[in-house]
């Protein structure tokens, strides 16, 4: 019987580890620009085109906070569609560092 649980585990981990490179190669290789932004507005992960859309290397971007690149239009926006997201609702609207 524990062969067979091993065989079960092994199943989904290889089913896991195609989504991931899946999911990879979905978002580093996207043509236009994706990110990926904490709660507290810091972009946990870029692709290129993002950077590029926004005149900064790879290296650049990662130490940017969201509010850096929002313009402050779109700011007030932008944090309540973040609080909104699902297993998010418990939390305060985001206290992005205003860039000023």
């Amino acid at each position: 019987m524990g062969n067979k649980r091993n065989s079960s585990h092994h199943g989904v981990d290889q089913r896991l580890k195609m989504a991931e490179e899946r999911f990879q190669v979905f978002f580093d290789e996207a043509p236009i620009g994706k990110c990926m932004t904490s709660p507290d507005g810091r972009l946990l992960r870029v692709n290129q085109a993002f950077g590029e859309m926004l005149g900064y290397s790879l290296e650049e971007i990662r130490d940017i906070n969201f509010a850096e690149i929002t313009h402050p239009d779109d700011l007030a926006i932008s944090k309540e569609c973040v609080r909104c997201l699902p297993g998010r609702s418990h939390l305060n609207p985001l206290d992005f560092d205003d860039p000023a």
